[in-house]
């Protein structure tokens, strides 16, 4: 008889919920549970409530960085409380940031927008091959006839 399959802890939602949302690697949760990653992974994906709160808190996770990188794209003046003491300083713009996130999230490329349907606008060469010829086909096509043409002239041979 086999050895008991490990489960969660009785605190392992609010533990992946907590590490999730911080953006704590899955080794670390794991560790974190009192398991190896390969039982977390095996949890996650058969307990509903698990894998429904390590997406939830990844979606948090997702969205705070999101909301952090436009923060640092688009700017934010400095924010001051009632008696004019600095609660948040300044942000500059950062053209990084915005060039970043309309590549992620806008489908940009360095060359500008992507066609519609995600497609890369790029020239396209399109070679036409016929069809294969039969000997007398291709004999026909080939045959030469001077007709009218002369060699070169004494003289004035190409140099």
């Amino acid at each position: 008889m086999g050895r008991p399959r490990k489960t969660l802890p009785a605190n392992g939602l609010r533990i992946i919920s907590d590490l999730a949302c911080r953006g704590v690697r899955e080794v670390e949760v794991a560790r974190a549970l009192g398991m190896s990653w390969h039982t977390w992974k095996r949890i996650r994906e058969e307990d509903q409530e698990a894998k429904r709160a390590w997406e939830e808190a990844k979606a948090i996770e997702h969205d705070a960085l999101v909301s952090s990188l436009f923060n640092m794209a688009v700017g934010a003046p400095a924010e001051y409380d009632a008696e004019g003491n600095v609660v948040r300083a300044e942000v500059k713009r950062d053209a990084w940031a915005a060039a970043f996130l309309l590549k992620a999230r806008h489908d940009y490329r360095d060359t500008g927008a992507a066609s519609e349907g995600g497609a890369d606008q790029r020239v396209a060469v399109v070679v036409n091959i016929p069809a294969p010829m039969s000997p007398e086909d291709y004999a026909k096509l080939v045959r030469v006839t001077p007709m009218g043409l002369t060699g070169p002239q004494s003289g004035s041979e190409a140099a």
